[in-house]
């Protein structure tokens, strides 16, 4: 069996502090944008469902529970209330025809572009605050962001 050297462990060790620093200012972040940000009609779960119908298209509701973590009773009443606001359609599924697909509207799609460039302009005003290193070391680790984003969720191995 191998022996660790001190010199592994220790990176170990400043590794998951890395990770705990990271976890701890991503959702420092988090809130902070939520409480940065003007408050909106809708809820962060709406806005989301909205966002993910805007990025991947029509979607079924199993695909949007999946995404946003929430009951299929619970989809299916925000669906409904987004559907009678006009932002969104039910069609039914081409490939499945039992099945139904929620759709975008343009009403929709520009609600979510409005919400966007409001939040942008209000992030942009915070992001004036920095001085130019921060700003440029945030605009450095942008791929590495979006890396992140892009990457599969799991529900993790442990419950809250």
């Amino acid at each position: 069996m191998p022996h660790t050297q001190p010199a592994e462990l220790a990176a170990a060790d400043q590794a998951a502090e890395c990770d705990e620093a990271l976890s701890l200012a991503l959702e420092r972040l988090g809130s902070w944008l939520r409480r940065a940000t003007p408050a909106v009609e809708w809820n962060a779960v709406a806005l989301s469902t909205l966002a993910e119908l805007s990025r991947r298209g029509p979607l079924r509701i199993s695909d949007l529970v999946a995404a946003e973590r929430i009951t299929q009773p619970g989809m299916t009443s925000l669906v409904g209330r987004m559907d009678a606001a006009g932002l969104v359609t039910r069609e039914h599924d081409p490939a499945d025809g039992r099945a139904t697909l929620v759709c975008l509207t343009e009403a929709g799609a520009a609600y979510v572009e409005h919400i966007h460039h409001v939040r942008a302009g209000v992030i942009a005003r915070q992001l004036a605050a920095l001085s130019p290193a921060h700003r440029a070391a945030l605009a450095g680790a942008l791929d590495a962001m979006d890396a992140l984003a892009a990457l599969p969720q799991s529900r993790g191995a442990h419950s809250l």
